[in-house]
């Protein structure tokens, strides 16, 4: 199989509008490598012995799954305690691994089988905008609320949703998508609270509640999400 090599450049620009206000924009190309499961699946079988249709996929040589990440944030502080964050983002999916139909000819005949194999077919798009306040109060609270909204979408949930476009019993397979959908995970809207107190070593100095909680730090978190439900 050849070398896979890829050049993956970031760019980041800030600025400020005043002393308060300040503006970002950021343009990446991000690669991943792939899930060695994936290209190794089935490596140990006999496609002669286990048959075209052995557990329904087969892997191979994968190159790099690739995003393209345009970001623009602004951030804005209302006093030394108080700062409002604002992101908007669009990532573009492309290359994912996914298994479909493929034909490779059999060296020793010169045939083509039909075969499920792994390929860098799946493509898609997120975007979305996160919303973040954090605050302070006094020297020992802090606090920040999040709200995001993510419009998830992609020509498959994850590299084996096109396998259940297979119907066993008449042999039927389905065109593999060609326009990308709202996933099957996808959770719109998120909620999110974190809140930390935190007490120094001189806290209520001299006196019993001070020596049990100096030091000590006590923390809430809380989450709500639209969407798919979670499960264990």
């Amino acid at each position: 199989d050849p070398s896979h090599n890829y050049l993956s450049p970031h760019v980041q620009v800030s600025f400020p509008v005043n002393d308060k206000t300040n503006f970002r924009l950021s343009y990446a190309q991000n690669v991943q490598s792939p899930d060695f499961g994936l290209i190794y699946e089935a490596s140990l079988f006999d496609l002669g012995v286990s048959g075209q249709n052995q557990r329904g996929r087969w892997g191979q040589d994968l190159d790099f799954g690739k995003t393209i990440t345009f970001e623009f944030g602004a951030r804005h502080a209302f006093s030394d305690d108080m700062v409002l964050d604002v992101a908007v983002y669009n990532n573009d999916i492309v290359a994912n691994p996914s298994f479909g139909f493929e034909h490779p000819i059999d060296p020793t005949t010169g045939n083509a089988n039909i075969l499920y194999e792994v390929t860098n077919k799946d493509f898609g798009n997120t975007r979305g905008v996160d919303v973040r306040l954090d605050r302070r109060i006094g020297s020992y609270f802090n606090g920040s609320l999040t709200y995001s909204f993510q419009q998830s979408k992609n020509t498959g949930t994850d590299p084996f949703a096109y396998l259940g476009f297979f119907e066993p019993i008449s042999g039927f397979v389905g065109d593999p998508p060609t326009a990308a959908l709202p996933t099957a995970l996808s959770k719109p809207h998120t909620l999110t609270a974190l809140f930390n107190v935190s007490l120094p070593s001189d806290w209520e100095k001299g006196s019993i509640l001070g020596a049990i909680l100096n030091r000590t730090g006590f923390f809430v978190t809380a989450r709500i999400a639209s969407g798919a439900p979670y499960t264990r």
